[in-house]
């Protein structure tokens, strides 16, 4: 059985200088992973927000949130 396990909060001013540079670094690691993972254009379509990238042929598009595409000039 697995030990129960106590969540607490604390400021980072709270923490010594080593604590600190652990933590920033945890979270470094914690956000880059994140970021390789999210399919941002998703996200923002499902906020009703259109994109613009570029294509495989690398021209410009717009990226609808209702999934319409439009070439750019």
């Amino acid at each position: 059985m697995a030990a129960d396990r106590v969540t607490r909060t604390l400021a980072l001013t709270d923490l010594t200088p080593e604590e600190r540079l652990v933590t920033n670094a945890e979270t470094d690691a914690a956000v880059a992973e994140r970021l390789r993972t999210v399919r941002y254009g998703d996200v923002l379509a499902a906020e009703g927000v259109a994109t613009v990238a570029l294509d495989d042929d690398g021209r410009l598009v717009r990226y609808d949130s209702d999934g319409t595409t439009t070439p750019l000039d």
